[in-house]
């Protein structure tokens, strides 16, 4: 149980909209409560001008855990968030969860949980009701926007890709038997795809096989890509000569009027940016390509290397 005492109106009524369309995303049974008493945990908005809500949880030692929780509210933040605090919460009875859904719920009319005639009398409710989370910004069309993430092996696409998702992640890693295993255990043999809204966008991140052998993956998939991170491990002893194999595939990309193309530099604190080095870059490329830092572990860098990607998507779509 969850409460939102601490939420104004408003912010409740999308909290329980969020919970009822990410119902088969949420990993646990919630119910919303007005009051403090007897929940596992409570929501606290972020303070004026901050955006930094979160989830508390204390437990019956009396220790206090934190979970961050994007503001304003939709359902991904909410969805996020929830999942994070449930893997906290502890439920001494699993029925004591109470099964009543909210009124969203059954003016939505569930067909499994509800009788077909009640179904058919909530049915012109519906209209209301979704124009009702639209206009609350829960339930809005984003546009696809595919990405592709390109790299040798331990660039870390996999881990970008799990970082960022807002779904469950598919990865295609298996145990590595060639000269990869000196550098990890595990190795992506096909393609790994997550999503995760960033704006008007859905971003669709597909992770390549940093493998050549499994090169024909990235080929038949770069076809439907609307731009592409080229990932550069700096710890590398010769981070540069590493990309020079990939950038047939990436024929096409960063060209003014064509798909974008960023290079994310990853592993930057293990290792150096080399003399020259945008310099050089440059000439590799045969193109100018704007180079950010990007930590595959840290989702907020990865949500900049997507939003910079787009934003020059949009760029290109407006000069075209």
């Amino acid at each position: 149980m969850v409460s939102v005492s601490a939420l104004a109106q408003r912010d409740r009524t999308k909290l329980r909209c969020a919970t009822v369309l990410a119902q088969s995303r949420l990993l646990h049974a919630w119910r919303i409560s007005d009051v403090d008493d007897e929940s596992h945990c409570r929501i606290v908005p972020p303070r004026e001008n901050s955006s930094d809500g979160y989830i508390e949880l204390v437990n019956a030692a009396g220790n206090r855990t934190v979970v961050e929780l994007d503001w304003p509210l939709t359902e991904e933040s909410v969805t996020r968030a929830l999942n994070q605090a449930g893997s906290h919460v502890v439920v001494a009875d699993s029925q004591a969860i109470n099964p009543r859904k909210s009124w969203v719920a059954s003016l939505l009319g569930r067909a499994s949980q509800q009788p077909r005639r009640a179904v058919e009398q909530a049915a012109p409710d519906r209209g209301r009701v979704s124009g009702f989370l639209e206009r609350f910004g829960l339930r809005k069309e984003k546009a696809p926007f595919n990405v592709l993430f390109v790299g040798p092996p331990a660039s870390g696409k996999t881990t970008a890709i799990l970082t960022a998702s807002t779904i469950p992640a598919r990865t295609t890693e298996a145990s590595a038997t060639d000269d990869v295993a000196t550098m990890k255990a595990r190795t992506t043999i096909s393609i790994d795809y997550g999503e995760c809204p960033l704006g008007d966008l859905n971003m669709r991140m597909f992770g390549t096989p940093g493998q050549l052998r499994f090169a024909h993956m990235i080929e038949n998939t770069r076809k439907s890509a609307d731009a592409a991170i080229l990932l550069m491990d700096m710890s590398s002893p010769d981070p540069l000569g590493d990309i020079v194999q990939y950038l047939d595939y990436l024929e096409g990309f960063g060209d003014s009027r064509g798909r974008p193309l960023i290079v994310g530099l990853t592993h930057i604190d293990e290792g150096r940016v080399p003399k020259n080095f945008h310099a050089a870059l440059t000439a590799l490329l045969g193109k100018r390509a704007p180079v950010v830092p990007l930590d595959p572990r840290n989702r907020g860098s990865v949500l900049r290397a997507l939003t910079a990607v787009s934003g020059l998507s949009t760029r290109a779509v407006a000069t075209a």
